[in-house]
């Protein structure tokens, strides 16, 4: 029988209780709206390769951001592709971009 520490408990209680706020949180109809805009500013639906290494370099970084908020919510794949086309205009029963 494995005895978890005192310590140990504290921090998994922490780590529930980071996980519960950030789905209280994005679970809101404002949380979805600064969900949208962070995963647009992270560029978490577009590639992130540029001719400069450090630019790549620099938005790996950003994306890396959006990629632990979407983990963290444990958010499915399929959801992140609906943003996608959401943040690009994409009607997904046409195929095709709106206004």
């Amino acid at each position: 029988m494995i005895f978890k520490s005192e310590k140990q408990k504290a921090l998994e209680k922490k780590e529930y209780e980071k996980l519960d706020a950030y789905k209280k949180i994005f679970n809101t109809p404002e949380g979805e709206i600064v969900l949208k805009d962070l995963v647009s500013i992270c560029g978490v639906t577009i590639s992130s390769v540029d001719a400069d290494a450090n630019m790549t370099f620099y938005n790996e970084g950003k994306r890396f951001v959006g990629m632990h908020i979407l983990r963290t919510l444990e958010t499915e794949e399929s959801y992140i592709r609906f943003l996608y086309n959401d943040m690009n205009n994409i009607d997904i029963e046409q195929g095709e971009q709106y206004e």
